[in-house]
């Protein structure tokens, strides 16, 4: 029986072994008409398995990468609704809110020379409120996509650690 090199311990062993009797390594056979098929009739193909070695190293790359993207978009996230913008623009709505009902209740309990004037105030406070909200749900649309983001690239990264 021919001799072949270990592809792990590098020692010459009988090509027919399943297994390095040193080092204890599977041997893989590689049959050339069907692939692998166990440990008869083919021969030891030891590029085979640095090829598998090779891929799954690229996945481990590849997961890491997909792990960095998903730090990056979770840390993105939290930063589009933890900004100075994003907390001026909630402060100004409670004040908005609060200015709005002030004005409403003045509206209600002054005299009519006033109604229209605080009618138009509450109006004014409700317009800017509406721009606040419509600028801190943009913020938190962002940071949503941007955690689903990260969400599926973690998925991606652990599904690819698992090949």
């Amino acid at each position: 029986m021919a001799q072949i090199r270990c592809p792990e311990c590098g020692c010459d062993i009988s090509e027919g072994v399943s297994k390095c009797p040193f080092c204890e390594c599977v041997i893989k056979i590689h049959n050339a008409d069907t692939g692998y098929s166990g440990y008869e009739n083919g021969k030891i193909s030891n590029e085979s398995r640095l090829h598998e070695d090779d891929r799954a190293l690229k996945y481990k790359f590849v997961a890491g990468l997909f792990f960095v993207l998903a730090c990056i978009c979770f840390v993105a996230a939290y930063t589009r609704v933890n900004n100075s913008e994003y907390h001026f623009h909630k402060e100004h709505y409670n004040q908005c809110m609060s200015g709005y009902a002030d004005s409403k209740y003045a509206e209600t309990t002054s005299e009519v020379i006033f109604k229209n004037s605080y009618s138009f105030i509450a109006d004014e406070y409700k317009e800017m409120a509406a721009e606040d909200i419509n600028k801190i749900w943009e913020y938190r649309w962002q940071a949503i996509i941007l955690g689903v983001c990260g969400a599926a690239f973690t998925i991606g990264g652990f599904i690819l650690i698992k090949k």
